[in-house]
């Protein structure tokens, strides 16, 4: 888990995280990275229980999973 949040992009998602639920989008937006960076690190972040995605529509949305990190 130390390694998955060593990025600097996967401490500001967990960050922006923090405070629930945002979709791709809004992330992308808030924290100025494009969508398919973004992606590739949600994903690497996903398998590791740190964060989980819900589908709703097209829309995908991101919450932290485990809440003591």
């Amino acid at each position: 888990i130390c390694k998955t949040l060593a990025h600097p992009v996967r401490l500001r998602i967990l960050n922006a995280l923090q405070i629930g639920e945002k979709s791709v989008i809004e992330l992308s937006s808030e924290l100025e990275v494009s969508h398919g960076t973004l992606s590739r690190h949600l994903n690497y972040m996903r398998p590791w229980g740190v964060v989980v995605a819900r589908r709703d529509g097209q829309s995908i949305y991101y919450r932290i999973e485990n809440p003591k990190i």
